[in-house]
């Protein structure tokens, strides 16, 4: 149900808690912010989705993401897809 899983507003990162980056490789690459709430719900609050690059640009795309949204102050841990395809 979309009003189950849909927010109403858009989700603002917590700052303290560590930012999850789930990274899907490939030629289409893509990745999703996330952080676990307190009450031990993941919230994903952003995504990015490249088009016909490789790992090497998504990541500078992913850089400057961050700093367009003013979050170089979170905390981060990126975790690849383990089949790096």
């Amino acid at each position: 149900r979309k009003e189950t899983h849909v927010a109403k507003s858009p989700i603002e990162p917590i700052v303290g808690k560590e930012v999850i980056v789930g990274i899907d490789f490939g030629r289409t690459p893509s990745a999703i912010f996330a952080q676990q709430t307190i009450f031990g719900r993941w919230s994903i609050f952003h995504e990015v989705i490249g088009q016909d690059m490789g790992a090497g640009r998504f990541a500078d795309i992913l850089k400057k993401e961050i700093a367009k949204n003013n979050w170089e102050a979170l905390d981060f841990k990126f975790v690849g897809d383990p089949a790096g395809n």
